[in-house]
Formats: structure tokens, sequence, C-alpha cells
């Protein structure tokens, strides 16, 4: 309501009317809900229910974010040939069903087709997305306003990871209450696999927005095409 008023406002709402900008910082935010909750209740899991020390804990999680960091250099070759709306959709079906996957976590130790997999098909999905989405927030903005947009992108992931994170938690917590089984561990399980169910209702929702993301349009073969003609008109002039 501030900067709305404001004569000189830091954040210029008027940024927020373009739709690429409004779309991509929404995803991201559904983004940091998936990424800050699984990160978070998959280290829970492997430290409370398996009794993994930390140190084997972070080994754990190493390969899933190994392929996370290496997901935009693949974009960056991708991008140019498919656009990003087209990796966004398809890195958030990856990253949905692998969440959907981890949510069926067992209360026994079962790595490599419970927690690597799974945790796999999510780096490949997410890291598909990062690239493509940075793009469709910040690409045709104003210079002037290029890190406001840069800004804006980032918070969406903090704001979406920090709130989704709280809501889970609690949801989680309240599911575990509830449970009537009998072993703790397992009501504890219980909990998280409906967090990580809700989790990949919000991977799933990112992936119908991103539909609204505007295609980009093929104006440069026509660029190419036009060029010759100006270049013939000027040698006749």
């Amino acid at each position: 309501m501030i900067e709305a008023r404001s004569a000189a406002p830091l954040v210029s709402l008027r940024i927020l009317r373009r739709r690429s900008l409004a779309v991509g910082n929404t995803v991201m935010a559904c983004l940091g809900v998936v990424m800050t909750s699984g990160f978070f209740f998959l280290s829970l899991y492997l430290q409370q229910i398996l009794g993994y020390s930390a140190l084997r804990t972070g080994m754990a999680i190493v390969p899933m974010t190994v392929l996370l960091a290496a997901g935009p250099l693949a974009a960056k070759r991708l991008l140019p040939r498919f656009g990003p709306r087209f990796l966004i959709l398809a890195g958030g079906i990856f990253t949905t069903g692998g969440v959907a996957w981890l949510s069926l976590l067992p209360d026994y130790s079962d790595y490599p087709a419970s927690i690597l997999v799974p945790t796999l098909v999510i780096a490949a999905g997410v890291g598909l997305m990062l690239l493509p989405l940075a793009a469709s927030a910040t690409t045709g903005i104003d210079t002037r306003y290029a890190g406001l947009a840069s800004g804006l992108f980032n918070t969406a992931r903090q704001l979406g990871g920090a709130i989704g994170l709280a809501v889970l938690v609690t949801i989680a917590t309240t599911a575990t209450r509830h449970s009537h089984l009998a072993s703790p561990s397992a009501a504890t399980v219980h909990g998280y696999h409906i967090a990580l169910l809700i989790s990949a209702a919000v991977s799933l929702a990112s992936v119908l927005i991103a539909f609204l993301l505007p295609t980009p349009a093929k104006t440069a073969p026509e660029t190419r095409a036009a060029r010759p003609a100006r270049t013939a008109a000027a040698t006749r002039r």
C-alpha cells in the first residue's frame, strides 16, 4: 500500500503487470516450497527415522545436489532450441513425479529405490526449470528495472520456501499427532507422507500456472528475410 502511493517507490507495482514476470515469480515461489520442504523433511527422515549421522545424511544428498547444480548447464544448451516455457513445463512434470515418489518413504532403510532415484528425478526437474524461470522473469525488462526484477525473483523463492515450510511442518506435525499408528516412527513418517504429497500438489500447480507463460514471438526468420531487402534498397539508393 505504501509503495502504491509513493512518488518514487522502491518497487514499482507497474512491473508486476508483465505477465512473464508475474507468472515466473509465482512458479518460482511454488518451486521454493518444493525445494525447501524436500531438503528439510528428507534430512529429518534420514537422521531421525533411519538413524543416519549428519555426515552420512549430507553424503546421501550429494547426488541430488550435484545433478541440481548441473541442471542449469543442460538448460542453457536446450533453452535456445525449446524455449523457456517448454523446459519449465517439462521440469515441473519431472519435479512433481519425483516429489510424489519421495512421499512414499518407508519407515525402514531403502536408500536406492526410495531416496536416491526420486531425489535425482526431482533434481533433474528443478535443474531444468531454474534458468528458464530466471529468463522468463527478467527478459524484456527495462534496464532501470533489471535489479528490481532480479530481486523479486530471489525474494519469491525465499518467501515461498519460508511460508511453505511453515505450513507443511504444521500439517506434518498435526498428521503425526492424529495418526493412529502404534509406532512413533511410523506415525512421524505418515506426517512426512502428507506434507510431501501436498508439496507434490504445489509442484503440479506450478506446472498449470506455467501454461500462462507467453510464448515468444518467432520474429527471427522475418528479420533475416527483411535484412537483404533493406540492403538491396540501400544499394539502389
